[in-house]
Order: C-alpha cells, then structure tokens, then sequence
C-alpha cells in the first residue's frame, strides 16, 4: 500500500522540472530534496527529488532522472508517493485512524 502525495502535471521549462497537483496536507515536509518516491506506474520510478520551488503558487519539482523537458513529460500523469508505514525524508508519517461503530 501507498500512501500518493502528488500527481505529476505538465513540464516546466527546459530543466526537467514538472509541475503537480499536491495531494497532501504536508508538502514543505515531504517535498525535500533527497527524497524519494515510488511510482503510479512503477515502470517510471522510483524517483529522487533534486529540487522543489513555488513559482506563483504553483509547486514544481525537479528529480534526478528528469535532465530535460522530454525525460519530464514522460511522467504526465504519474502518481508519486511513498510506501505506507515509511517515514520519508521529511520527518513525519501521513496519520491514519481507524475507526470503530457500534450499534445498540
């Protein structure tokens, strides 16, 4: 089981950075360089984050597999995350509950 942290949007720019539609409630927490995510398929990862930024309220992400705008297009799509039960290089686990119903 994964725990998905982002969906990887169109590219930016010629450097291999991407944009994505942030998925979690921690993203200055998961999004450090030097993390690594696995991957939605799994043939395009995994995948190591190189650099994050903001630009006008937009996160982009660069990883060391995406050298250009090409290898970065190819991820269109992609769900990244990380294995549930894993602490990524951010520091804190994503909280699950479990909840339990009783009827009387």
């Amino acid at each position: 089981m994964q725990v998905v942290v982002a969906r990887i949007g169109k590219a930016h720019g010629l450097r291999g950075e991407v944009t994505v539609q942030v998925l979690t409630g921690a993203p200055d927490e998961r999004f450090v360089p030097g993390a690594t995510f696995v991957t939605e398929p799994e043939a395009s990862g995994p995948l190591v984050l190189r650099s994050a930024r903001d630009n006008n309220g937009i996160l982009l992400l660069g990883f060391e597999q995406t050298e250009d705008r090409s290898s970065a297009e190819a991820l269109r799509g992609t769900l990244i995350g990380f294995p549930f039960g894993t602490i990524p290089a951010g520091g804190k686990l994503e909280r699950s509950y479990t909840l339990k119903f009783s009827y009387e």
